[in-house]
C-alpha cells in the first residue's frame, strides 16, 4: 500500500472519528437541554401552585406542604442532573475539538499530497 493511500485512509478514519465525537456531543447536549426543561417545568409548577394557593382547597386543607417539599426535592435532583450533563458536555466538547482538529489537519495534509502529484 502506498503512503498516499495510507494517508487517505487515515484522513478518512479521522473524519469518521470526528463525526462520532460530534454525534456524542449532540446526544449529551440534548440530555442537558432536557434536564433544563424539566427543571423549568418543575419551577413553573411550583410558581403556579403558590400563585393560586389562596383559592386552592389543597392549600386551605394544608395538603400542599408535602407536594411542595417533593417539588423542591425534585428540582434539586434535576439541578444536579443538569450540572452533571453540563460537565459531560464540556468534557465531550474537548474531545470533539481534538477529533475535529485531527481530521482537519490530516485532510489538509492529504490535500497537499494530491496537489503535489
Amino acid at each position: 500500500m502506498t503512503r498516499d493511500r495510507q494517508l487517505d485512509q487515515l484522513a478518512q478514519l479521522a473524519r469518521m472519528l470526528r463525526d462520532r465525537e460530534l454525534n456524542r456531543l449532540s446526544v449529551l447536549a440534548a440530555r442537558r437541554q432536557a434536564a433544563r426543561v424539566q427543571m423549568e417545568d418543575c419551577r413553573e409548577d411550583r410558581r403556579r401552585a403558590l400563585a393560586s394557593a389562596a383559592a386552592d382547597p389543597a392549600h386551605i386543607a394544608g395538603a400542599d406542604g408535602p407536594w411542595l417539599a417533593w417539588n423542591v426535592a425534585r428540582h434539586q435532583k434535576l439541578s444536579a442532573s443538569a450540572a452533571l450533563a453540563a460537565a459531560d458536555v464540556e468534557a465531550q466538547l474537548l474531545i470533539a475539538r481534538r477529533a475535529f482538529g485531527r481530521a482537519e489537519a490530516l485532510g489538509r495534509i492529504a490535500e497537499r499530497k494530491q496537489q503535489k502529484r
